[in-house]
């Protein structure tokens, strides 16, 4: 496996009746296709995942597998360095191989998920990993992370290779793989901590590369303090930087600004989605929040080219809704005099309504070209109408104060959600099995962008028709699997838990405990007879993520009384959450 290329190449037996391909680099060579000679990678090996060998003594390629490869002596420097300067090729040993392996197969095609640029995996951590240290170590993490939660053992279906190129590899004792984990995150870390005193640039950009991979490695860890944390900090050297991508404003504020170079939107991009990811999870109570505002508002757009397109401009409404939301609370709670015009939160909320009716007109007249992008992904079309359902009931109570039985008024888009989702989860059935007790994962399914669990969760907490929010529990129950912060197991314990201290129950009914039923028949009787009253409604719901496997789940609400003072109380997580 570590042999020249050239030795490999001369014992291939020349095939007849097809030209031979002169140039590109030596990956393309030996594979008989046209390359396209991009530096330090071309583009074909990097967007099909394979190690690109590179140009010969022309330089690039990715790295040198299993410890053949030997640091080069010249390095790119910065951004200002030529197209086609020799970047330097950095040492791994077997075992690295191993683990970057099965980083390049299967880690960096799984766990994206649906809405994060493959391009920030292809074009940005591929190309770093070859000269940047700390973001190969960083990767590694990740890969033994990854490696380790899913297994590979012919017991678990799931963890069948992504492709033909990697062999499956014996299964590493967990004890080794916990220090191999702690060997990587220790050298990424010590190649990092020079490049945050630097501050130019280059370095700027390999923090940031690092601190998502960072934050990736510790949602799948299940250390989710840890990983906001390395959100926070990379939200804040971007914060600091003196000019660039983001540009430091007042009041908590950061302005994403198109950047001439696609690098850092990419790196832009991944760090803005878990932003949002964060703040939707942290939604449902008062918090300090920091507004990314994007480029580009939705009036401003005629049509979306891709599906990722309707995903980030519907990131950036979500951002702003969660922002009102949290203006709203401050300005409800303060004992000074508002610092804002009485009307500018009742405008800001009109533009945001007006912006998702116009999102919804851009996606229905962009409908054939998404759905055709969609056919490999057929669900995506339909999550993002979940998700504008969602942004609509938000957008519309973020001004509603105290008053929590305005959510009432939108029994019908909550019953769409679970609707929407019941036949989701209808044409999975593979998805539908039922669970223990306790939070096991399957980590095989879990992704770090956000899927199907944050709308059925806003749904399970502020819908009070008992019919359509135990749907959406059991929904969450259907599965078990973690998307980036969000931890199905997690939030469908909180939904019951809530249920129960809201003075209903979280049981199943006869004819509901078989089947899911849909919600779109809900009658009369079901809206009047299976609402919460008001005073037991629970205005603010606080979840305190574990941080490792071993520490409790705190879930804190606060209830405004009839009198006007605020109850507060704290649950652990136990065995009668499940």
């Amino acid at each position: 496996m570590g042999q020249p290329v050239q030795a490999r190449n001369a014992r291939r037996d020349p095939r007849t009746g097809r030209a031979k391909v002169k140039t590109g680099c030596s990956t393309c060579k030996l594979r008989r296709v046209k390359c396209d000679e991009g530096r330090p990678v071309c583009g074909r090996c990097s967007s099909a995942g394979r190690v690109c060998e590179g140009y010969g003594i022309w330089g690039g390629g990715s790295l040198r597998r299993y410890g053949q490869g030997s640091p080069a002596a010249s390095r790119a420097s910065g951004s200002g360095s030529s197209s086609t300067a020799c970047i330097s090729i950095l040492t791994i040993d077997i075992e690295e191989g191993r683990y970057y392996d099965w980083f390049r197969c299967r880690t960096a095609r799984k766990i994206p998920g649906m809405f994060i640029s493959a391009s920030f995996w292809n074009a940005v951590v591929f190309q770093a990993c070859l000269s940047e240290p700390a973001v190969l170590h960083a990767a590694l993490t990740l890969s033994c992370v990854h490696k380790s939660a899913i297994g590979c053992t012919d017991e678990n279906p799931e963890s069948t290779c992504f492709t033909s190129e990697v062999p499956e590899y014996p299964n590493d004792n967990l004890d080794d793989q916990e220090t191999f984990l702690l060997q990587q995150y220790l050298k990424a870390i010590g190649h990092l901590s020079p490049l945050l005193s630097k501050r130019d640039r280059s370095s700027v950009r390999t923090a940031l590369i690092a601190c998502v991979l960072f934050v990736c490695l510790e949602f799948l860890r299940g250390h989710f303090q840890t990983a906001q944390a390395h959100l926070q900090n990379g939200l804040k050297v971007l914060a600091e930087r003196p000019a660039g991508d983001l540009a430091g404003a007042n009041s908590g504020n950061l302005s994403l600004q198109a950047s001439r170079e696609s690098i850092d939107d990419h790196i832009v991009e991944a760090l803005y989605r878990l932003h949002v990811q964060v703040e939707l999870f942290n939604s449902t109570y008062q918090h300090p929040c920091l507004v990314l505002q994007e480029p580009c508002p939705v009036s401003f757009l005629s049509r979306f080219d891709t599906v990722r397109d309707a995903s980030k401009a519907m990131d950036g409404l979500m951002n702003r809704i969660v922002s009102l939301s949290q203006q709203a609370f401050q300005q409800e709670t303060s004992q000074e005099p508002p610092s804002q015009h009485p009307f500018a939160l009742s405008n800001c909320q009109r533009r945001i309504n007006a912006e998702l009716r116009r999102w919804l007109d851009v996606f229905e007249a962009s409908a054939n070209v998404l759905r055709k992008e969609a056919d490999v992904k057929p669900f995506l079309c339909e999550l993002l109408r979940g998700y504008h359902t969602m942004a609509i009931i938000m957008a519309g109570t973020c001004l509603r104060g105290h008053n929590e039985t305005i959510f009432d008024s939108y029994t019908e888009q909550f019953a769409a959600i679970v609707d929407e989702f019941s036949s989701h989860r209808d044409m999975r059935p593979a998805m539908v099995t039922s669970h223990p007790a306790g939070r096991r994962l399957n980590m095989a399914r879990s992704v770090i962008d956000i899927g199907w669990i944050p709308p059925l969760y806003y749904t399970a907490l502020k819908c009070r028709v008992h019919k359509v929010r135990l749907q959406a529990v059991r929904l969450l129950e259907s599965t078990s699997h973690r998307e980036g912060i969000w931890d199905s197991r997690i939030v469908a314990c909180v939904c019951r838990k809530v249920m129960v201290l809201e003075g209903g129950t979280c049981h199943d009914t006869a004819d509901t405990r078989d089947k899911f039923e849909r919600c779109g028949s809900l009658n009369r009787q079901d809206t009047l007879m299976s609402t919460v009253s008001q005073s037991c409604r629970i205005n603010e719901v606080k979840v305190v993520l574990p941080n490792g496997p071993t520490d409790s789940l705190l879930l804190v609400c606060r209830q405004r009384l009839d009198t006007g003072v605020w109850k507060e109380w704290t649950e652990e997580d136990d065995s009668s959450w499940n």
